[in-house]
């Protein structure tokens, strides 16, 4: 027997190691789909109130429409920046 049949009699058991695999990068994607939506009924409930608010002629509900739309307003800038969307938004 020579030696190097012995050595690949050995080397034959051993366990194979694995071929190296192709890495492939980890990716994320960010939605913000939701924040996109309750961003557009805001709009949509300012854009009634604006609307209500100029055919009222009460001076009560025009007081109370007032008060909504300026309501809608405060809500609509402290959402509509992009702060408020990477916090909101879903990472997958």
């Amino acid at each position: 027997m020579d030696i190097q049949g012995i050595g690949n009699a050995y080397t034959s058991a051993l366990p194979q190691a694995a071929p190296p695999s192709k890495q492939t990068a980890d990716t994320t994607t960010t939605n913000t789909d939701q924040v996109d939506r309750e961003l557009e009924q805001l709009r949509a409930k300012k854009q009634q109130a604006e609307q209500r608010l100029r055919t009222e002629n009460d001076p009560y509900k025009r007081l109370a429409l007032e008060e909504q739309l300026r309501q809608v307003e405060r809500e609509l800038s402290a959402k509509d920046n992009d702060a408020y969307r990477r916090r909101r938004a879903v990472v997958s």
